[in-house]
């Protein structure tokens, strides 16, 4: 009986119902980052731990190129090839 009661929603505004919007997600997020990442004096740019990570980004992305261009290079080998008849 109580469903009855309730007024029907469109398709937009069932759409929306669950999604508020816009404005409010975006306070929202800024109110749950303030509480999380508090306004300080002074932040720390650099840690030995953060410098540690930098220096292993280019030999990381190296090994990813060199494994994507293996995987290329499997995958060239495993399709079909055209091969003159004799």
């Amino acid at each position: 009986m109580h469903a009855k009661e309730k007024p029907k929603q469109n398709l937009v505004e069932k759409a929306f119902a669950t999604h508020p919007l816009t404005e409010d997600r975006i306070r929202r997020g800024q109110k749950e980052i303030s509480s999380f990442l508090p306004d300080k004096a002074e932040y720390i740019l650099d840690t030995s731990a953060f410098q540690e990570v930098k220096a292993r980004v280019p030999n990381l992305m190296r090994a990813r190129s060199a494994l994507h261009r293996r995987s290329l290079e499997e995958e060239r080998r495993q399709q079909p090839a055209l091969r003159p008849h004799n």
